[in-house]
């Protein structure tokens, strides 16, 4: 991703602004003699301050929205991807004709797939947990089947 860049135009308007306010400082204090240079060399300090004041806030706030922008982003991702593998589960699941008509409930989260439901047998369920696990991208398996009596 590339970084974010700070406009340089409010900051120039900033200075400008400042900049024309030392002037005038500066004017209004010729008429009282001594020390209008030094008046006049305060006051440009200050904007000049101000200024650099300003642009690191500007960047401050500029990089929080960015992470802010990352870090959902990445959530976003995260979500989808979990929605591609409960969809990838589901569809090698429905293909294997032991499980086919099993009820099987699917979940996922940050890749870690939830499987349950009720199977008729043991096997079923093991059978169930190990297709998960061959499904890309999945972390691991929590298998929650109910192997039902009878």
């Amino acid at each position: 991703m590339k970084p974010l860049k700070i406009s340089a135009h409010p900051a120039r308007r900033v200075a400008s602004t400042l900049a024309v306010g030392a002037v005038a400082l500066g004017l209004t204090a010729c008429d009282k003699g001594s020390g209008v240079s030094q008046q006049l060399d305060s006051a440009v300090e200050k904007g000049e301050q101000a200024v650099a004041d300003a642009r690191t806030k500007a960047e401050d706030v500029m990089q929080n929205a960015q992470d802010q922008l990352e870090q959902g982003a990445s959530s976003v991702r995260g979500t989808i991807d979990d929605v591609g593998i409960t969809a990838r589960v589901h569809v090698a699941l429905a293909e294997d004709p032991e499980l086919r008509a099993a009820e099987i409930t699917v979940g996922t989260v940050n890749g870690k797939v939830t499987l349950d439901g009720k199977v008729p047998t043991t096997t079923v369920r093991d059978r169930a947990e190990s297709i998960a696990k061959t499904v890309s991208g999945v972390a691991s398996v929590d298998n929650q089947l109910i192997v039902l009596a009878g």
